[in-house]
């Protein structure tokens, strides 16, 4: 009974960190899902939404440059109780009337959720085995998926009976009592395992010479162009897409992006258990982002596909997407090996720069497509227009692919690294 407990305790530990990922990601989505009222509450356009939505990515993503350093030296356990409150005040304060507080808040939203993802794999290279991180690192991003589905089918049908702002209000007491639940549960520190733990100097050195490595910076903007179809087309576009291209109604829309993030929810750990079954890297991300490339071109240029047929496309496109997540595994295995943290966290950064730079584009690009079809509503040419980004960002990640270092799940020497690619 004892050794049961002792094989579960790591797990138990993970969970915490991994519902707060969930958490944040539900906040991260819901833009998207309160999106009209939104833009009608405060009369702004795709342009101003797009940048208010960015804001999240704009605290986020340069937080990643700080997350991994503070972790590796502190310990995941008080930053991500400390980020999961500030994340409450985030999301509270999104809720005012106010504009420019309501994307104060969004920033702050960013901020505290900087921390989740790579917590959760901290944890996991502190309680699990090191060939079990690409499987964490697909089970912590389904989560996130599964939340963000949940949020699709809930708060789209709420959203219509209850003020986008109460909805809101709920998520902020939800996260209050979340932030005490990791503060009880989550422990940083290992007794059977005696960490090799590096002072601030020695951590600062090890990500200098993380954020120096071209390889490290190839799999991130591979990573980082695989996941456009979440960031982009399911977190902010998807559903008003599909209802003007394919004259869905908005719960079919609604439904079919929760499909997407459905098929990315069971393909996430299936590709890292895949990944570290066959002890391989590189080949799961080349076939994951050729099929993501055919499936997504096929969605915005062929718009006779029945409701079924787009559930398929979108279910498989999910399945193929989650391959970007083998990423934090290689990232960590081309690192120094007691700089987990820094490693995971500079890898996010980059998978998050895509985000902060093509979530306005976005907008904007919708914006130019008004103004040369002289049109005042958004259709499927404008939204058409605006998504093709994707599908030419998708291409290059697959022939960038090819460039990446096979670590066959094993954490490289400095030297090997350097020898592995010219790339280096």
């Amino acid at each position: 009974m004892l050794h049961k407990f002792r094989s579960l305790l790591p797990w138990l530990i993970c969970i915490p960190a991994s519902l707060f990922y969930s958490y944040e990601y539900l906040l991260r989505v819901t833009p998207a899902l309160i999106k009209a009222q939104f833009m009608l509450h405060h009369n702004i356009g795709p342009t101003t939404f797009g940048f208010i939505a960015s804001l999240y990515y704009l605290a986020y993503t340069p937080m990643q440059l700080v997350v991994g350093i503070l972790i590796d030296n502190y310990g995941p356990k008080k930053l991500l109780t400390a980020s999961c409150v500030i994340c409450v005040f985030g999301i509270y304060m999104f809720a005012s009337n106010s504009l420019y507080i309501a994307g104060t808040g969004l920033f702050f939203v960013g901020l505290g959720s900087a921390f989740a993802f790579v917590g959760v794999l901290k944890l996991a290279t502190i309680w699990l085995p090191p060939d079990r991180l690409a499987m964490i690192s697909g089970f912590t991003s389904a989560l996130g998926k599964v939340a963000a589905m949940s949020g699709n089918l809930t708060v789209g049908a709420l959203v219509m009976s209850v003020s986008w702002s109460n909805i809101l209000y709920g998520f902020a007491v939800f996260g209050f009592f979340l932030a005490i639940f990791m503060f009880i549960l989550i422990k940083d520190k290992n007794p059977e395992i005696k960490e090799d733990r590096i002072d601030l100097k020695g951590t600062i050195r090890n990500f200098k010479y993380i954020l120096s490595k071209k390889q490290i910076w190839l799999n991130g903007i591979i990573s980082s162009l695989i996941y456009l179809p979440t960031t982009i087309f399911a977190n902010l576009w998807g559903r008003t897409y599909l209802i003007e291209a394919y004259n869905f109604t908005d719960h079919e829309a609604g439904r079919a992006i929760s499909i997407l993030f459905a098929g990315f929810a069971i393909g996430a750990p299936l590709a890292g258990y895949i990944s570290d079954k066959l002890r391989l890297r590189r080949m799961p991300i080349i076939i994951g982002s050729f099929f993501a490339l055919i499936l997504f071109t096929s969605l915005i240029i062929f718009t006779s596909f029945n409701l079924y047929v787009v559930y398929v496309i979108l279910f498989v496109l999910g399945l193929m997407c989650s391959s970007h997540v083998i990423s934090f595994p290689i990232g960590r295995e081309i690192s120094p090996a007691n700089s987990a943290g820094t490693a995971l966290a500079v890898t996010n950064m980059i998978v998050m720069l895509g985000a902060l730079v093509f979530t306005p584009i976005s907008g904007a690009l919708l914006d130019l497509g008004l103004m040369l079809n002289e049109s005042n509503f958004i259709n499927f040419n404008e939204y058409q227009f605006a998504m093709a980004f994707i599908t030419f960002g998708m291409a290059i990640a697959f022939v960038l692919s090819f460039a990446l270092v096979e670590t066959r799940c094993k954490l490289l020497p400095k030297k090997l690294i350097r020898r592995s690619r010219k790339f280096n």
